[in-house]
């Protein structure tokens, strides 16, 4: 199983015009395939500005790249040309799970991804905030991670119950980890992490495997507006 993480980062003024251009275009007739495999579409809060992110769950590559063919040939090319000038850059990373189980059994398994049990009741129509932590190391660096989280944080972290997965990184740029974590609201997501930096049991993590990280970046993203791009529920 593999994941995908695509961003777009939308010209100042042009974030509305794009979230149209979905409705008008990509229609349930051609968009389907991809929305079968959609977790979600999400919009920047803190981090790049006017940024949108998508997550998609595919079987392997072969599977991707079957959907996107089978897209591609269905929609219309004057979609295209209308939603580039949209946009200053579009890039994409695959994803693969990490090799601790725990870490991405919630978005592996046979179920289709879902929220924290702790945010339940939360529907497809609630807000709530992801917070993606992009973590990237030197060559070699990840096995020091992976040490790091058995010796250090396991279950023991503070706030454990809000992760939804840990995801590394298989084509682009590599020796990267992509953490997802939801809370309630974005001043929920704030205290939780500014806490948890504060807990001894985090700072022991960090020391542990701090000198092969490269860089760490954060941002936090709420759902579409747009109902038909919104899946994360913590709902069976």
């Amino acid at each position: 199983m593999i994941f995908e993480r695509r961003a777009y980062t939308i010209r100042p003024g042009k974030v509305d015009a794009f979230w149209q251009a979905q409705m008008d275009w990509n229609t349930p007739d051609k968009f389907s395939p991809i929305l079968a495999q959609t977790i979600g579409y999400f919009r920047t809060l803190a981090g790049p500005a006017s940024q949108i992110v998508h997550l998609y769950r595919f079987d392997d590559l072969d599977h991707w790249q079957s959907i996107y063919a089978r897209y591609y040939a269905a929609q219309n090319p004057d979609y295209f040309a209308y939603v580039r000038p949209l946009m200053l850059r579009q890039e994409n990373a695959f994803l693969a799970e990490p090799p601790l189980a725990r870490l991405h059994a919630g978005w592996t398994g046979q179920g289709v991804p879902r929220l924290p049990a702790i945010l339940a009741p939360k529907g497809k129509d609630d807000p709530y905030c992801l917070v993606e932590t992009t973590t990237s190391f030197f060559p070699g660096g990840l096995p020091a991670y992976w040490k790091a989280y058995e010796a250090h944080r396991g279950g023991r972290d503070p706030i454990a119950a809000n992760l939804m997965v840990e995801l590394v990184s298989l084509i682009g740029r590599l020796h990267r980890v992509f953490r997802y974590e939801a809370f309630a609201t974005p001043a929920e997501a704030h205290a939780a992490l500014a806490a948890r930096r504060a807990d001894p049991v985090w700072q022991a993590f960090v020391a542990a495997q701090s000198d092969w990280v490269a860089a760490e970046e954060t941002i936090l993203l709420e759902p579409t507006p747009l109902p038909s791009r919104r899946f994360l529920t913590t709902q069976a």
